[in-house]
């Protein structure tokens, strides 16, 4: 069976998401530093080189917008050199998601900016004895400009040469790597399920839904590779055999943990498809460094996802893009298209 990899390709969506957070810090400068044990500032004020001049607790809620928008996109797709890629018929769903985080995030920030004057203030009012280490704080003018949340969603496709589009080697490893960081991300999330059903002889039926998870993960990617649909069929066929009750016990905990011994083993679930004509990667983990390179060896320079110059989660930065390999255009206007 001829896999067509560029058709793969095609049909999936990279996501990089670009943030910045303030972390309420400052470098501890020469004059910071005293002599006296009993002028010392406290460990909340200086630690690690560095000087805390706003409440860092206060910050903190930041961080977890960018942990939402990551475990969104997990939930869709699979984490991929430091991005990640989501099937095209899914993006439209989860990029009303991110808007909706990056909107709250907005909001967040703009309730932020209103109380960071009194909140500066409060943390001076903490420390008064050591004032001269928050001397130099963000003014309220520069404060919004520290915080920023969005995304830049790239679209991978061939680059026509003398009118013919022709499979590349490059294509045919980043395919192959999509198809074993599925199988390492499942296995991952099996893993995780089989602990916790450790020395239990009966699971609820909500322990389940993350194995619904898998299983529609797998088939909304199942184009990735031809081994991942007789796994689909296998969740469905066990799932379709448990009762509809709340509280599973017996037999049915044992297909359930058959089930998850199987996904729990990306070597044996490579085994498995490769014996379906699977294009998946040999290595029994997938190493993110060599994705990454994949990746940025197809992504052309100035078209790499950076958070320095973070792009708009409505509408994503434009970039120069060289002679080869060429960015073509396709039918959504604002999704990248880099040519390989």
């Amino acid at each position: 069976m001829h896999i067509h990899h560029n058709d793969i390709l095609n049909n999936v969506i990279v996501v990089s998401i670009d943030a910045k957070t303030w972390g309420g810090r400052k470098k501890l400068r020469a004059k910071d530093i005293t002599s006296k044990a009993s002028d010392l500032p406290p460990t909340d004020l200086v630690s690690l080189g560095s000087r805390k001049v706003f409440d860092p607790e206060a910050l903190k809620p930041f961080l977890s917008f960018k942990r939402e928008m990551e475990e969104a996109l997990a939930a869709f797709g699979i984490k991929f050199a430091k991005n990640f890629v989501v099937p095209r018929e899914e993006f439209a769903s989860a990029r009303q998601t991110l808007d909706d985080i990056a909107a709250r995030h907005k909001k967040h920030v703009a309730d932020f900016v209103a109380s960071y004057p009194a909140r500066l203030q409060s943390w001076r009012d903490k420390h008064p004895d050591h004032t001269s280490l928050l001397d130099d704080a963000p003014s309220v003018d520069q404060i919004e400009s520290k915080f920023y949340l969005g995304y830049t969603p790239f679209s991978i496709g061939p680059a026509a040469v003398d009118g013919s589009e022709d499979d590349s080697s490059q294509a045919q490893q980043l395919v192959s790597g999509l198809a074993g960081r599925l199988y390492v991300d499942v296995a991952k999330t099996a893993r995780a399920l089989v602990k916790r059903m450790t020395g239990r002889s009966d699971i609820t039926a909500r322990f389940l839904n993350p194995l619904r998870a898998i299983e529609s993960k797998l088939a909304s990617l199942s184009f990735i590779d031809p081994g991942v649909t007789p796994m689909v069929e296998e969740i469905r066929r066990v799932m379709s055999s448990l009762p509809n009750e709340k509280k599973l016990g017996g037999n049915d905990v044992l297909a359930v943990r058959g089930l998850l011994s199987l996904l729990s083993e990306p070597s044996g679930l490579r085994t498995h498809a490769a014996a379906l004509g699977s294009q998946a990667c040999l290595l029994l983990e997938s190493d993110e460094d060599e994705d990454d390179a994949l990746l940025s060896a197809i992504l052309p320079q100035g078209q790499q996802p950076s958070s320095a110059a973070p792009a708009s989660s409505a509408q994503p930065v434009s970039a120069p893009v060289p002679a080869a390999p060429v960015a073509v255009p396709i039918e959504a206007d604002d999704v990248f298209s880099v040519a390989i």
